[in-house]
């Protein structure tokens, strides 16, 4: 008996979830959906990608976490270095239901560190899109029974495959085994004994977002119709057999069983500018460094290099990129930090040397940079660049002593932008230099199916750090010290 089966989907865009319901392509959405309620879910501008995970399984913000990239800049240097699960400031909301006595299942969850001392099992990184501890279980003794009865991760890190045609048909494939095996190994786990809670985590829906789009949208510059044509849809196939686990897995659980599932962001063609923000802020404040020249050169020649040949070099990459830039940092009002359109300001008392002064200087200098990124402009179409600018303190209350960015920047991703121009920037050419052809929109999605809850659409879009505490209230259990609450409407 299991009482809640919890679905985590990885970047499983609900706009094609829906699209592929309604025309029959996914039955298990489907009915999902007829039976019940669901609704959007909202991730605050900025802070989405790399955050929005722990902030699910936290129930706190990135402000509290700390978590709000994959990579964090260190207060009191002018240096990044990668966030690891094991850094995180708060705690997963399965641990507080293990310590009420509650016997959980822990699968896959992606950015979560290993909980050692939980109430039942917990697997990390088995396959995930970016495993970044590797694969461990709670208790030891489960990683080696998994790996003999269903072998590893088919499919290994997303980023480091080919890009030849016959890559592509090679890379849906293993996606698809891997969501196959999983579901096999959930279904035996979910066999084996009674569980409050099981949460089990698919992430290939991002993996084939990022790397595929451009074979599933015909608009994409970089779509291949011959390819589409020999292969299909291979956003749709992954979507189509994580519709398949899922039915899968109720089967399992039985029809009586209460079933959450939760879908961490959307996706969509990657026409983001983050990239090039630090670019775009130095041109803004005319900073151009020999230290900043050289950063720039060597990380065109790393574009260059084999994707399997950076994957080994990450380290060295990470500590040359720390040794040129600091002092560079350093010299000016602001910089971009490592998160899709995050800009950090040069904070007097804050920062070791920094340029603008706290209060009427800061927020000055803020509203002048916002007006700066939204007046430029595609310089063949006049398109907006940049949609909004927010200050993370809207959202966020900031401490002196966060790794926070000051502004995040909303991207105009409607269509592909190459070349830009503004008064202050002047002519700026900004060709993309990524393999990933999707990249992540904001919205993600929510759905329960549980007695006393009636279905339909929600009238009000749900915060992702309230999904936690409203799983715990499912199992009787209240979290503390969180900045999330139960959802009324689902309880």
């Amino acid at each position: 008996m299991t009482k809640t089966l919890a679905i985590g989907l990885d970047s499983a865009d609900k706009s094609l979830i829906l699209e592929w319901a309604r025309e029959g392509s996914l039955p298990t959405f489907r009915r999902l959906l007829e039976l019940g309620a669901w609704g959007t879910t909202w991730n605050p501008p900025g802070l989405y990608v790399g955050s929005v995970w722990p902030t699910f399984f936290t129930g706190v913000s990135p402000a509290r976490h700390g978590r709000y990239s994959d990579h964090r800049f260190i207060p009191g240097t002018y240096e990044t270095t990668e966030f690891r699960p094991s850094d995180l400031a708060a705690r997963p909301f399965w641990e507080a239901l293990s310590d009420a006595g509650k016997r959980v299942a822990v699968i896959d969850v992606p950015a979560a560190p290993l909980s050692r001392n939980l109430n039942g099992i917990h697997v990390v990184d088995w396959g995930t899109h970016d495993p970044e501890e590797g694969f461990m279980t709670h208790p030891p003794s489960l990683a080696s029974t998994l790996e003999a009865a269903h072998g590893l991760d088919p499919v290994g890190q997303c980023d480091y495959g080919g890009r030849g045609p016959g890559d592509f048909p090679r890379f849906r494939d293993g996606l698809i085994r891997r969501i196959e095996t999983k579901t096999s190994c959930c279904r035996e786990l979910l066999a084996g004994e009674d569980w409050d809670l099981f949460l089990v985590c698919f992430s290939e829906c991002h993996c084939v977002g990022h790397q595929c789009w451009h074979l599933h949208d015909p608009d994409h510059p970089r779509h291949d119709a011959a390819l589409a044509q020999s292969m299909g849809d291979p956003v749709k196939d992954v979507y189509v057999a994580t519709d398949r686990a899922i039915g899968r897995l109720l089967e399992s659980a039985g029809s009586e069983t209460p079933v959450v599932l939760f879908s961490s962001l959307g996706m969509g063609p990657n026409y983001s500018a983050g990239p090039v923000l630090d670019k775009i802020l130095r041109k803004m404040e005319q900073s151009t460094t020999v230290r900043s020249r050289v950063h720039a050169l060597l990380f065109r020649l790393w574009k260059q290099l084999p994707m399997n040949l950076r994957k080994h070099l990450n380290g060295v990459k990470k500590q040359i990129r720390n040794t040129l830039l600091s002092p560079d940092r350093a010299g000016r009002k602001c910089f971009a930090l490592p998160a899709n359109g995050a800009v950090r300001i040069n904070l007097v008392d804050r920062e070791p040397k920094g340029l603008i002064g706290p209060g009427p200087e800061y927020d000055a200098f803020c509203e002048s940079l916002s007006r700066d990124l939204l007046a430029i402009k595609d310089a063949h179409t006049g398109t907006p660049l940049v949609r909004r600018v927010h200050r993370t303190d809207e959202f966020y209350a900031r401490s002196t002593s966060d790794s926070l960015p000051d502004l995040l920047v909303e991207w105009n991703t409607d269509t592909l932008i190459t070349s830009i121009e503004s008064e202050k920037i002047g002519h700026l050419d900004i060709a993309q230099e990524t393999n990933r052809t999707g990249d992540h929109l904001p919205e993600g999605m929510l759905v329960v199916v549980r007695p006393g809850i009636p279905p339909g659409q929600l009238q009000r879009p749900i915060s992702v750090v309230d999904v936690a505490p409203t799983l715990a209230a499912y199992l009787g259990v209240s979290l503390e010290d969180i900045d999330g609450v139960p959802i009324q409407e689902l309880l």
